[in-house]
């Protein structure tokens, strides 16, 4: 109860900040279709390759507008945090190998039950558009692969979870150790109930973000071939343009709940990472 009062008391500034950011950056992402309209498949391979970076520096500077409310550390320092932005992008692509990893377990399992056939996988894998055109993947979707599936999605979190101290340490300038960047500063503190919380955002937020772009997921099922068509390079028309353009507010409104639900993750993290701080440094007080 005392980590939730001092949660929602950060919630409220850091949202706000989040609200700007966010907005500049989501411009920006569309800023970068709109100059490219001949070519969405660049667009959208730069934006796949920005997003780990721009996901990592949102993080740390909503973590550090936290800090900087409940005065645990100095003013933003723009290029400290682009930098640590970078610097823990190891950890990152470390847990996404971790995740991989956990992934191609997982299918090898269930090729190995039966579940799924090792053509399938080869046609899925190597050609993703005819797989979607001639229904192997969708002929995919199990019971089976769908319990394995929520089980890889359980565990992936889990193991995100254990980044957030991390993480808290690279806004907060801690990760530091003289002139090296200590990126497992703290790896795997509170993971548990960091994990919960997050169990709860999902079950409370993810459903109604759902809700909200159900439109745009009915259009892309429609015209999947053209849309993953588009994205590998092929000169497509597709509907979905047309359907977010007459779900605009939805999409909005789906925006700020995705900002909210960032928003207060970010002040979770950053008050268990302040009780953390202090309780390191009562123990190098008694040592001394």
């Amino acid at each position: 109860m005392r980590l939730l009062a001092s949660t929602l008391r950060l919630t409220v500034p850091i949202f706000l900040s989040a609200l700007i950011e966010w907005g500049l950056i989501a411009a920006a992402l569309i800023g970068l279709f709109l100059v490219m309209p001949e070519y969405p498949n660049v667009a959208f391979g730069l934006t796949v390759l920005l997003l780990p970076c721009v996901t990592s520096f949102m993080a740390i500077s909503l973590i550090r507008t936290g800090l900087l409310v409940r005065d645990k550390t100095k003013a933003p320092n723009v290029d400290r945090m682009i930098r640590n932005s970078f610097l823990f992008l190891g950890n990152v692509w470390i847990t996404v190998a971790t995740v991989f990893a956990l992934f191609m377990a997982i299918t090898t399992i269930l090729y190995f039950t039966g579940d799924v056939a090792r053509e399938d996988l080869q046609l899925v894998f190597n050609h993703p558009i005819r797989a979607f055109e001639s229904g192997v993947a969708q002929s995919m979707i199990t019971s089976t692969t769908i319990v394995s599936f929520t089980i890889f999605l359980l565990i992936s979190l889990y193991i995100f979870c254990c980044t957030m101290m991390p993480l808290a340490a690279a806004a907060a300038d801690v990760a530091y150790k003289l002139t090296s960047f200590d990126m497992f500063w703290g790896y795997g503190v509170a993971r548990n109930l960091l994990f919960r919380y997050c169990l709860i955002l999902s079950v409370l937020g993810l459903p109604v973000i759902f809700l909200l772009l159900e439109p745009l997921y009915d259009a892309f099922v429609t015209d999947h071939k053209a849309i993953i068509g588009i994205i590998l390079g092929d000169k497509r028309t597709t509907i979905l343009g047309d359907v977010a353009a007459a779900n605009i507010g939805n999409i909005a409104i789906a925006g700020v709940v995705f900002t909210l639900m960032f928003s207060i993750w970010a002040a979770i993290t950053t008050t268990v990472f302040i009780e953390y701080r202090e309780y390191i440094d009562s123990q190098e007080k008694i040592i001394e």
